[in-house]
């Protein structure tokens, strides 16, 4: 009888344990894995109040990144991004300068939204903490404003050493160039944070 027991709680301590490890393997990790151009990646959805940002976990030159962006990848994969449009920064020839330049007056018919668009991707190709590039990388106007600091730059000042990416908006959601000059386009203030994540899951290597 006692062995008969043991056997019968040694059955219900299995059961309980396994149970207990579909639970664990089912439960919700806080995030899940996008398979992207060089591999699998973490995206850990992050929410705060109304809002839900993105953390995208990137590994390069042995270094673990964490960059935070305002849409997943499934959200941004139908936006046009032209075939090898880093290139068109000429990276490979050692600029000294990228311009992110936009229209004075796109802060206001965007709410905002702009300067947003030009964080995300921004900050991975700057020389903080996010830079994943390290350029040296300054924001500018197309039209002179009369501050005396902000640059005006347009996409006619590239050269050997100079980089512009053109921000503003258009007709389509999209990344694409003119000439060597990039420019990150979208219909409205949303339409442009996407664009600007779809060129910064680019730039990751991701898209």
């Amino acid at each position: 009888m006692e062995s008969q027991e043991k056997f019968i709680i040694g059955i219900i301590l299995f059961i309980v344990i396994a149970i207990g490890i579909i639970i664990l393997l089912n439960v919700d990790k806080g995030y899940y894995e996008y398979k992207g151009l060089y591999g699998d990646f973490i995206i850990s959805p992050i929410k705060m109040e109304n809002l839900t940002f993105y953390d995208v976990h990137t590994i390069q030159d042995g270094r673990r990144y964490i960059i935070p962006l305002h849409n997943k990848p499934e959200d941004v994969e139908n936006i046009y991004l032209e075939s090898k449009i880093v290139d068109k920064l000429n990276k490979k020839e050692g600029i000294e300068m990228l311009y992110v330049t936009k229209d004075p007056d796109i802060i206001n018919l965007t709410g905002g939204k702009a300067s947003i668009a030009v964080i995300e991707f921004g900050r991975i190709l700057g020389t903080n903490n996010y830079g994943l590039y390290k350029i040296n990388t300054k924001s500018a106007v197309t039209k002179d404003i009369g501050d005396k600091i902000t640059p005006v730059i347009t996409c006619s000042d590239i050269n050997s050493t100079i980089s512009v990416i053109h921000v503003k908006l258009g007709k389509e959601n999209r990344i694409y160039s003119e000439n060597k000059c990039v420019i990150v386009e979208g219909i409205d203030g949303d339409g442009l944070i996407k664009a600007a994540d779809k060129f910064s899951y680019h730039l990751m290597g991701i898209m």
